[in-house]
């Protein structure tokens, strides 16, 4: 079987029993979905990451994760997809605003200069 080149980045099955941080979870790990990129785990990644990335404000991260365990499907994608819905509403929360204050300066700018507020 062709290893992919991706996978050199995550971690092995073996380095996740081993991580002390991740001790009382192990039992939980040790699916193969959650390392694997075939269509049914990661469909599965990218449905609870816009899910929990849209729906809930907070615990985002850990409830998607919870809920990739019950599951068995990918963890990584769903994690990447919480942390990209979170940036890229940001993003279009300052944009919007940025174009609001805009618009409002130069409203402001052109009532200055036609004398309107002149007492």
């Amino acid at each position: 079987m062709r290893i992919p080149r991706y996978s050199r980045y995550f971690p092995t099955a073996q380095e996740l029993k081993d991580n002390r941080f991740l001790r009382p979870f192990v039992r939980h790990l040790h699916h193969h979905s959650f390392r694997q990129f075939n269509r049914r785990p990661v469909a599965g990644g990218v449905a609870i990451g816009l899910f929990f990335g849209i729906l809930v404000p907070f615990l985002q991260i850990f409830l998607a994760a919870s809920a990739t365990v019950v599951l068995r499907v990918n963890l990584p994608v769903a994690v990447g997809l919480i942390v990209f819905a979170v940036a890229a509403a940001l993003l279009g929360y300052l944009a919007v605003n940025m174009a609001w204050k805009l618009k409002i300066c130069r409203h402001w700018r052109r009532l200055r200069q036609t004398n309107v507020f002149v007492l």
